[in-house]
């Protein structure tokens, strides 16, 4: 037998390892494959796994710097990035670049495709411009070395158009966007690239507010995006939510509200209800719902949204505040004005703390608290919060932006209901000029203004500056909405009150009760507008002398607001004060008395010790307790109102002498002769000065002040 040479055995030595290599080879490719397979079935933690063993085995069999090597780790470093986690896949593909360069060279076609995503990265982590001019310099070198419709370029192409879209360029990334999309569609067919380029052409689309475009597109997404992903794939899903939000902002809230409510459920069973595109999908539905007048579900759904929000991102976050502000909006909304005013009130310090007292939110939120102390008839309060707000809404928000219009139109009511009206007066009329800039001079808003200001001046009784006002406001709202729509028949009521105090009574109460005839049939009896008419209709039954219709009116009136409003509402209140004045006219004072004690202190506590009303209430209950032969209550009373009334009107003014004559007749009938004079003596003395010895109370003063000289001199 022939032994083999040495060359025979060197040559079968080489043979195995050649073999042995194209074995190892084989397999490396089998596995890249395999591992490229994962990443394409957007399996990406089970792709990064796969690279990450592929990687240590090249490594290890090739050496760092082989070619397969760096393509093993450029797909470890792209399943990193699909991941979303950015900073990872950054200092990967940094570390990689230049091994690619050097290996492959700085436009092989590895180098750009890591060049691409680095700088996709780059665009992501907020450095949109930084990214804009890498991806041009990029595209013309990929254009130029891999041609015009190379998968590389293209994608490239498709992340300048969000680098674009991220800057706000939104006209250069439409343009971009439809200039690759035929190019994409042609190379890649209904692929994902294209899915991803028609999904970023519809978000271009929305945020340049062409809505009726975006839907279009949208519905071309859907589909396809169902097609290659799944019905429950995030990325499906996230495209049905942003779908819901365009149909949302056209204002077809129903499609809207449709969609989300079958995506929701999706969300919730496939992600979690706190999921962040779950959380994101549910808020944006509590939106709608509260487009839609759905308030109680909204409160329901935000209820659920803000104890996951604050799990998911802390009770602080700013997310989490702001659906808080929604939750009181929706209490609101539903007439909870406490509930919501708690809310608010353990809302505001959290968000003063966290995003500023002068952030925009946190004056929404003050905002939002002092409108629910407006609803709620706390006048005082409103007034004081509202001195605070409005220099600082119309710091941070400008003095246009319709929630500080807003809020100082609520200003200028709350003084005109603490009898300021003067005040509530000049505050009206800057900000209807205001509004008339801003909306025009024909918007709701600025003629429902100028009705008010009306009220004002009958209140002030200038009742010809407000006829007139009325009815050229009635002409306007004729002219824009017919001689009986709801705002014209309001306009029309002011006007009837207006003319009545002019003094054309007859005339007046008749167009009242053509107005209310027509309110009655539409917007119906307990319609705000048609209540409003009805207590104009009180008002001049009482001045006119006809006791019983008024009480009448007055009774059936104040039942309504009972069953509507409550017991403590303002319209509630003004019928009782109603109310106590036919009494008192018809003398019935025994009853009167009895509305004037229930009222004294609901009065007080809504608008406080020293508003009018206030003061009002007082004084007529003291007179009344006089008539009833009850004068030490009334002097406890008197004494209190005097001082109140000096500090509020002044020493001399004849409402404050009003009450020191009453209080000098309730000591004269107690026999408190000494205490009683120098009352009088001042009424007689302050009112003689200002209208002479024959006005009719300095008269009856002088007259007290005999009478008790009299009585003194005998004891």
């Amino acid at each position: 037998m022939k032994l083999p040479t040495t060359a025979t055995c060197l040559l079968f030595t080489f043979s195995l390892g050649a073999c042995m290599l194209h074995a190892e080879e084989d397999g490396g490719a089998k596995a890249y494959e395999a591992a490229s397979a994962l990443q394409a079935a957007r399996k990406y933690p089970e792709a990064e796994k796969a690279a990450q063993a592929l990687v240590e085995t090249r490594t290890t069999t090739l050496g760092a710097e082989d070619r397969e090597t760096l393509r093993a780790r450029l797909l470890l470093a792209e399943s990193v990035f699909f991941q979303i986690k950015d900073a990872e896949a950054e200092k990967q593909m940094r570390a990689l670049l230049p091994l690619l360069t050097k290996v492959f060279g700085a436009e092989g076609r590895e180098t750009l495709r890591c060049q691409s995503e680095l700088t996709a990265i780059i665009s992501t982590q907020g450095r949109p411009a930084e990214a804009d001019g890498e991806f041009r310099s990029l595209i013309v070198t990929e254009t130029r070395v891999l041609g015009a419709e190379d998968p590389e370029t293209l994608k490239s192409r498709r992340r300048l158009a969000f680098a674009l879209h991220r800057q706000k360029k939104l006209a250069e990334a439409e343009a971009e966007c439809r200039q690759v999309l035929p190019l994409t569609v042609r190379v890649f067919g209904a692929d994902m690239e294209t899915l991803r380029l028609r999904g970023l052409l519809a978000q271009v689309l929305t945020s340049e507010d062409k809505l009726a475009e975006a839907e279009e597109e949208y519905r071309q997404v859907l589909p396809l995006g169902t097609r290659l992903l799944g019905a429950e794939d995030r990325q499906t899903l996230h495209e049905r939510g942003a779908f819901a939000r365009v149909l949302a902002a056209e204002d077809k809230l129903q499609e809207a509200e449709d969609e989300y409510r079958q995506v929701l459920p999706l969300c919730e069973r496939v992600l979690g209800f706190e999921d962040k595109l779950t959380l994101s999908t549910a808020a944006s539905l509590a939106l709608v719902l509260r487009n839609r007048d759905k308030d109680a579900e909204e409160e329901a759904l935000l209820r659920r949204i803000i104890p996951a929000r604050a799990r998911v991102l802390g009770t602080e976050h700013r997310t989490t505040l702001l659906n808080r502000l929604d939750l009181a909006d929706a209490m609101r909304a539903q007439k909870k004005q406490a509930e919501a005013e708690q809310e608010l009130r353990a809302l505001l310090p959290d968000m003063a703390r966290v995003l500023g007292a002068e952030n925009a939110d946190t004056v929404l939120c003050q905002a939002a608290l002092l409108s629910s102390l407006y609803s709620q008839q706390k006048y005082r309060e409103a007034e004081e919060t509202s001195r605070l707000f409005i220099p600082v809404a119309q710091k941070v928000l400008g003095p246009e932006d319709k929630t500080t219009l807003r809020a100082r139109f609520h200003f200028a009511v709350v003084l005109s209901e603490l009898g300021k009206h003067e005040e509530a007066e000049k505050e009206c009329r800057e900000v209807l000029a205001l509004r008339q800039r801003v909306d025009g001079p024909e918007s709701q808003m600025t003629l429902s203004i100028i009705d008010f200001l009306a009220m004002i001046l009958v209140r002030q009784h200038r009742a010809d500056e407000a006829e007139k006002m009325a009815r050229d406001l009635a002409a306007t709202w004729t002219r824009l909405l017919g001689p009986e729509a709801v705002w014209t028949l309001s306009a029309r009521s002011t006007q009837a009150l207006a003319l009545f105090e002019t003094g054309r009574k007859d005339e007046g109460e008749k167009a009242l009760r053509t107005v209310l005839a027509l309110q009655e049939k539409h917007p119906g009896p307990t319609d705000e507008s048609t209540l409003a008419t009805r207590h104009h209709l009180l008002r001049m039954l009482t001045e006119s002398g006809r006791t019983d219709e008024a009480e009448k009116e007055c009774r059936d009136l104040l039942a309504t607001h009972l069953q509507l409003n409550g017991p403590e509402h303002s319209d509630t209140l003004d019928c009782q004060k109603g109310l106590a004045l036919i009494l008192n006219k018809q003398e019935k004072y025994e009853e009167e008395a009895e509305i004037l004690q229930r009222l004294l202190p609901i009065v007080t506590r809504h608008l406080g010790a020293e508003a009018p009303d206030t003061l009002g209430i007082r004084e007529q209950r003291a007179a009344t307790l006089i008539w009833l032969d009850h004068p030490g209550e009334a002097e406890k009373d008197l004494r209190i109102l005097l001082p109140l009334r000096e500090r509020a009107s002044g020493p001399a003014h004849r409402q404050t002498l009003s009450v020191c004559y009453n209080l000098a007749l309730a000591l004269e009938n107690q026999g408190k002769t000494l205490e009683a004079l120098p009352y009088a003596r001042r009424v007689m003395e302050d009112r003689g000065k200002t209208l002479g010895p024959d006005d009719a109370t300095t008269q009856k003063a002088r007259r007290m002040v005999e009478r008790l000289t009299k009585k003194d001199a005998k004891a």
